[in-house]
């Protein structure tokens, strides 16, 4: 799509289920980083990773991976469970959280970025950052709310879509963010 036609909107999901080729992912991701930059709010969920230049289909999404909150893994193909959360508009209601598989993955964050939710194997559930932008970075599929997963999926994707979209990171902390690497 082109820049303005993004510009249109308060929010952009990005999310794939399959691999693209090296050349359409990275244009995507080009003009993802250009709707960024000038203002425009991101969702990310699984399987953005695996495509990373590091993921391990290794097409690259250009530009964005510059930005993007999470890096450093690909997916977790077994079942894990919420851990812990931090007091914070796009954890407020979750209370359990199952996915079957589909899930966590990528462990370093970006130093600008900020997590908020964790599995239980210590991988971020959900971590952002704001460039310019808001980026959104949840390790969950959004197709999952179909098959194997229970508890707060739906609530989930309803905060960080409608906080992400809000535009704005400022005033939210009631504890300090953690950020570098997750172990």
């Amino acid at each position: 799509p082109q820049l303005d036609y993004l510009q249109q909107f308060d929010v952009v999901l990005l999310y794939e289920n399959g691999s693209y080729s090296s050349s359409p992912a990275s244009e995507l991701g080009d003009r993802i980083y250009e709707y960024v930059m000038s203002g425009g709010n991101l969702v990310i969920g699984t399987f953005y990773w695996q495509d990373r230049s590091n993921g391990d289909q290794f097409s690259g999404w250009g530009n964005l991976e510059l930005i993007d909150p999470l890096f450093g893994g690909s997916c977790d193909y077994e079942s894990g469970n919420l851990s812990s959360i931090v007091d914070h508009p796009l954890t407020e209601g979750l209370e359990s959280l199952y996915c079957g598989s589909y899930r966590g993955g990528p462990t370093t964050l970006r130093e600008n970025a900020t997590a908020v939710a964790w599995w239980d194997d210590g991988d971020p559930l959900i971590v952002f950052n704001q460039p310019a932008g808001i980026i959104t970075a949840v390790t969950m599929w959004p197709g999952h709310g179909y098959d194997g997963i229970s508890g707060d999926f739906y609530k989930v994707w309803e905060n960080v879509i409608k906080w992400t979209a809000s535009g704005s990171t400022a005033n939210w902390f009631s504890t300090f963010p953690t950020s570098g690497t997750i172990p």
